[in-house]
């Protein structure tokens, strides 16, 4: 499996060398328009940390204190993230 490139475009994007349209950031993800959308709003999340994909273990928009509150911190995530879209 090839490791993390760093010149990968949501790094540059991540870095700022490369224009995007924000719509949400915290210290874990970083959200903005898709520039070849496929809806009005078609946004892309993104974690701040280096990953591969979403799923490499240990990447999370926030992580939890427990398990049983995962899915209320991930869905605080997605309501200021759906807040932040209802103003773009």
């Amino acid at each position: 499996m090839p490791s993390y490139d760093p010149n990968n475009v949501s790094a540059k994007i991540l870095r700022g060398e490369l224009p995007c349209h924000k719509v949400y950031e915290d210290d874990r993800a970083f959200a903005f328009l898709d520039i070849m959308p496929r809806a009005p709003g078609h946004t892309l999340v993104i974690p701040k940390a280096p990953a591969r994909n979403i799923r490499r273990e240990g990447v999370q928009l926030k992580p939890p204190a427990s398990f049983k509150e995962e899915p209320a911190t991930l869905s605080d995530h997605a309501l200021k993230l759906a807040a932040a879209l209802k103003g773009a």
